[in-house]
């Protein structure tokens, strides 16, 4: 069974969420990745204190390159 839910994101999980995703992207940039074709999206798992898990749909923004 799946729900959908929505939140509107406090400063401090807006800085957590953007804290995951410098840190893909450092992984990604070190493997050679920075340029996707269409606009790569990631997910990221978790998981509250009472086990309910989540999925977070990230936007994935290469850095600007000097072309």
């Amino acid at each position: 069974m799946l729900f959908l839910s929505t939140m509107k994101l406090t400063d401090e999980m807006r800085t957590m969420l953007n804290n995951y995703r410098s840190a893909a992207k450092e992984s990604a940039q070190k493997a050679g990745f920075n340029r996707p074709p269409n606009g790569l999206r990631m997910t990221m798992f978790s998981r509250d204190d009472d086990g309910n898990r989540s999925l977070w749909d990230l936007a994935y923004e290469p850095e600007p390159t000097g072309q």
